[in-house]
């Protein structure tokens, strides 16, 4: 990310390549803006400069307006990382303001809601609350009917009842021996702090189940 800062002779300088650690079991620059570590916690980070364009990294639980240490007054929020229950950062990977998880994180495990069902308290922990958009994968399961035919619906959105298709299970002819059978998508979509709402349709088939697996996060465009 790029900072603009102006220099104490008036000037006006662009910061393109900034090289900061942050450490959150110290305070100021360069650590915590204020307080000490909490667990189960999204951190915002931030690049923070002065006006002779020394630069600091910033750990803060506010996604706008951090507290500032003495002597620095430009800011660019970076990133976002969750320090989870075992105060331990979860491990990503970023490209400009898209953040990918080192490890898939799982958000539904084989549920088999039929009717809208909401989810929210395991995605908080994957998505914060200042996120665009979300990315993962989606699995739907089931097992044929007598006929060796199966026809299952999963669906997924960020709005109750306006449910849309994401992924369709639909396999005929297959014989008379019933088989369990999986179709695996990739997406992206909005988040909102309504999470997403799920369920399955068991049109042909039975045993309809979700697996849903959350890979990052895009981040809006930095603050200055």
């Amino acid at each position: 990310d790029e900072l603009v800062v102006k220099t104490s002779s008036g000037n006006m300088q662009l910061l393109s390549s900034v090289s900061v650690t942050g450490d959150i079991t110290v305070s100021g620059a360069n650590g915590l803006d204020s307080g000490l570590e909490a667990i189960s916690t999204w951190y915002y980070i931030w690049v923070v400069a002065k006006d002779d364009a020394t630069t600091a990294a910033l750990l803060s639980t506010s996604s706008s307006s951090p507290t500032l240490p003495s002597g620095y007054t430009f800011k660019a929020l970076v990133g976002a990382v969750y320090n989870t229950s075992g105060s331990d950062f979860r491990k990503f990977r970023q490209s400009g303001h898209q953040i990918y998880y080192e490890a898939r994180a799982t958000v539904l495990a084989g549920v088999t809601a039929t009717t809208e069902t909401q989810q929210t308290s395991t995605l908080n922990t994957l998505v914060p609350p200042n996120a665009l958009t979300w990315s993962g994968d989606i699995t739907i399961h089931g097992t044929t009917d007598g006929s060796g035919n199966i026809i299952i619906n999963g669906y997924l959105n960020w709005v109750s009842g306006s449910s849309f298709i994401l992924l369709l299970l639909s396999l005929t002819g297959l014989g008379a021996t019933s088989g369990a059978y999986s179709m695996p998508t990739q997406f992206e979509m909005p988040y909102t702090s309504n999470g997403l709402y799920y369920y399955v349709a068991n049109t042909t088939g039975t045993s309809g189940a979700l697996e849903l697996l959350a890979n990052g996060f895009t981040l809006p465009v930095a603050g200055a």
